[in-house]
């Protein structure tokens, strides 16, 4: 699983680009992801769909897998994203099962 980590004036988002991963985001993974102690601390994941998906271009989850309402932060990350403006920080995870 391949994500990428913006920083905005004061929120961090990570980008979970569906045509880059085969694997489901989680609740579990959800939350480790953005937990501030023990996880990458994001305020939320930006999930982009895969082009053959027709939906909206982005939604924006909490930890708990809730999609919230979008923010002016949000939009400026989908933007860099979107323009291929290098992240922050690009992070791998690995799921062993």
């Amino acid at each position: 699983m391949t994500l990428s980590k913006y920083h905005e004036t004061e929120k961090e988002y990570l980008v979970f680009d569906s045509s880059k991963n085969s694997e489901a985001l989680t609740p579990g993974l959800l939350r480790s992801f953005c937990s501030r102690n023990f996880g990458i601390n994001s305020q939320g994941i930006l999930v982009v769909p895969s082009p053959a998906e027709n939906t909206a271009p982005y939604k924006l989850l909490d930890f708990s897998g809730n999609e919230i309402s979008l923010d002016k932060e949000s939009r400026s990350v989908f933007e860099k994203y979107r323009k291929n403006i290098p992240p922050s920080n690009v992070i791998y995870y690995f799921n062993e099962n």
